[in-house]
């Protein structure tokens, strides 16, 4: 009787302890802590188009900076434009400008860079924003919303 006792309430102890194992789960804190530096490489097929979102814990001043990694063609380029402002940085291959920096204030909230790419060949761009204080946290990068236009019109 002892025995079984014993048996049942180990098996029922080990049961707990299990239970309690897989039932909890752990939430690392890097996964979502804000930086000072998003850092990213993105390949562009030829003539493509990348949405790059990140979001701000507060407003601040953010250094953008992309270039071209590796070899480069004549003709290819990458266009680099913050939804909402109209400046947009301009990277070019061979002959021209391979890196490209700029400083915009930024308010807080989610951000979105538009990046188009030109030319016949696959691009990698190097893509850093850069802040003072560590407000960055990235988001996502993925292709544009396709728009749809109706079938008759005018």
């Amino acid at each position: 009787m002892k025995n079984n006792l014993k048996r049942i309430l180990s098996v029922a102890l080990v049961l707990c302890l299990a239970a309690n194992l897989c039932g909890t789960t752990v939430k690392t804190a890097q996964a979502a802590a804000y930086k000072k530096t998003i850092k990213k490489i993105v390949k562009f097929k030829a003539c493509d188009a990348r949405e790059f979102t990140f979001q701000l814990k507060s407003a601040a001043e953010v250094t953008i900076t992309a270039s071209l990694k590796g070899k480069t063609v004549v003709g290819q380029y990458v266009a680099v434009q913050h939804k909402g402002k109209g400046n947009a940085l301009q990277v070019f291959g061979m002959k021209g400008k391979k890196k490209s920096k700029e400083k915009i204030k930024f308010k807080k909230g989610t951000q979105t860079l538009s990046i188009g790419s030109g030319g016949s060949e696959t691009i990698n761009l190097v893509i850093e924003i850069t802040a003072k204080k560590p407000v960055l946290q990235f988001l996502s990068v993925k292709e544009p919303k396709k728009e749809t236009w109706p079938e008759d019109v005018g």
